[in-house]
């Protein structure tokens, strides 16, 4: 826990430090997006993956950011394919999860998708679709640094949700959902309540701090109890993606925390909800 305090602390001014521009913020988003792909290169063989890197990078993530930034591209357009590609992950990984015998005991050591190649596909295909639109919602959230706070309101809100969570769970946890216990083992009952209560709670708070961004009081009275709520799917879906291919990590890219997608799988749904509020609003 310790270096994961220790890494979140390294982190927290680089990734302020790309909001003071533009371009800086673009380049973050650029960088996120190629982690999302190295990392998504699950159960391929190195020419296989070099080959799926080069595609991404050559052909669609150039034509992608093109319309974000010149083309026109809409959150309501951002929203129907995250929320398309998190769709089709799920039923992906149910597909993977219903495969595999009840008498494995360490499932992480197992791919579900042993001969059942397109579930596999459409699941790295949809989780890579997943997080690049996710982590593209910090686009069309900030244009300035008056619109710091639309960044750190979510980010901080899933981060106590996170937090929290893994604090009480560890500590107090005893009971499981058999489903969920499927995704991620650790996960217990008394860890994700106590989450999200502190996530409605701290989301009101940060909210009241920087003067209601969001004056209507019904919308932030839903986004309190929605948000923690997605932050909890957001980490479901990952650890469901990573079980599914049969790895505990997405990478080693950072000390403590496992892969970038390991730090990010709560926040993207989260990022692309207020994007779409801050449009209407």
């Amino acid at each position: 826990m310790n270096q994961r305090i220790r890494t979140s602390l390294i982190l927290g001014p680089i990734l302020l430090l790309s909001l003071v521009s533009n371009i800086f913020t673009f380049l973050l988003v650029l960088v996120l997006i190629f982690f999302i792909i190295i990392e998504t290169n699950l159960l391929l063989t190195e020419e296989k993956r070099n080959i799926r890197t080069f595609i991404y990078f050559i052909i669609f993530i150039p034509i992608y950011l093109s319309y974000i930034e010149w083309g026109g591209y809409s959150v309501v357009t951002n929203l129907i394919l995250h929320f398309l590609a998190l769709i089709v992950g799920i039923l992906s990984i149910i597909v993977g999860i219903r495969k595999r015998d009840e008498e494995i005991i360490d499932r992480s050591q197992f791919s579900y998708f042993e001969d059942q190649r397109i579930y596999e596909f459409l699941l790295r295909e949809s989780s890579s679709l997943f997080f690049v639109t996710g982590v593209s919602s910090i686009l069309l959230l900030y244009d300035s640094f008056s619109d710091l706070k639309w960044i750190l309101i979510p980010v901080l809100t899933v981060f106590v949700v996170d937090s929290v969570s893994y604090l009480v769970g560890s500590k107090f946890g005893r009971h499981r959902i058999n489903l969920i216990s499927k995704l991620s083992p650790n996960k217990s009952i008394e860890g994700y309540i106590s989450g999200y209560m502190s996530g409605i709670l701290f989301y009101l708070f940060i909210n009241f701090l920087f003067n209601n961004p969001i004056n209507s009081f019904n919308l932030n009275l839903i986004l309190a109890f929605s948000l923690p709520f997605f932050a909890i799917i957001g980490d479901l879906y990952a650890s469901g993606v990573k079980r599914n291919f049969g790895v505990k990590d997405f990478g080693s890219t950072l000390p403590g925390h496992g892969g970038i997608l390991d730090r990010i799988d709560s926040v993207v749904i989260v990022l692309t909800l207020l994007s779409l509020v801050k449009a209407i609003v």
